[in-house]
């Protein structure tokens, strides 16, 4: 019975780490395509998508780029 309780426990410590470092990795893996954008590269991204009549692009644009001004407290780009 022993032997039992220390390989259940073995195997509840295994998997503890494997959800553990699983959760880490899942929050540091960015799949943020836009991040390498400047503002005045995203502004030209949108208006090119704006004028090409892709709405739904410039819209997904318009809020990342408000998301990153407000992520990085960049008053005057929210103002924008």
């Amino acid at each position: 019975m022993q032997l039992y309780k220390t390989k259940m426990m073995k195997f509840k410590y295994c998997i503890f780490l494997v959800v553990l470092f699983g959760w880490f990795y899942g929050q540091n893996n960015s799949n943020d395509s836009l991040r390498k954008y400047t503002y005045s590269e995203l502004e030209k991204k949108f208006y090119k998508y704006y004028n090409s009549e892709h709405i739904t692009e410039s819209i997904l644009l318009s809020n990342y780029y408000l998301q990153k001004a407000k992520a990085e407290k960049n008053k005057i780009q929210v103002a924008e």
